[in-house]
């Protein structure tokens, strides 16, 4: 098991805006609640002006989507933790596995949104997410395995050019 880490905010350089390009009402992470060396937990909730949301409730898609924002927010942490940039751009590019506990998530309820990362290819990542309701007993909407493609930075020129 990995050595668990604290709750922390964003560096002062970086911000949700800047680490994630999802605006309200769809951006569903609200802050890091715990980390660990591979992985952690953010909270999140589902707008009730996001899309399928009708009743108090939502299509558990939803839960999938807070589950890959939140694997995307802890790696841009885990580079700011290494001195660098957030990522210019990541996608979500497979779901391996996913089961959906229920077909509708709450919206306007609080959510946690645990990650492990599982494997990791160059830019591709594979993370293991759940997702349930914060509050005690906990109910699971989704389990997945989730591949997230996350491109580096150019790297700097060197200012020298090739011989011709």
């Amino acid at each position: 098991m990995a050595e668990p880490r604290g709750p922390e905010s964003l560096p002062n350089r970086w911000d949700l805006d800047r680490c994630l390009p999802h605006r309200p009402p769809f951006r569903f992470v609200e802050t890091v609640v715990s980390r660990t060396a591979d992985g952690g937990t953010c909270l999140g909730r589902i707008s009730e002006q996001a899309a399928t949301a009708a009743g108090g409730v939502a299509a558990s898609v939803l839960g999938l989507e807070l589950g890959a924002q939140a694997a995307a927010l802890l790696a841009a942490l885990d580079r700011a933790d290494a001195g660098a940039d957030p990522p210019d751009r990541g996608y979500l590019v497979t779901i391996r596995r996913a089961v959906f506990r229920s077909p509708v998530v709450p919206v306007g309820v609080a959510l946690h949104a645990t990650v492990a990362m599982v494997g990791r290819a160059g830019p591709l990542t594979m993370v293991e997410i759940a997702v349930a309701t914060a509050a005690e007993p906990a109910v699971v909407i989704v389990e997945a395995v989730l591949g997230l493609f996350v491109e580096e930075p150019d790297p700097p020129s060197s200012g020298m050019t090739s011989p011709e």
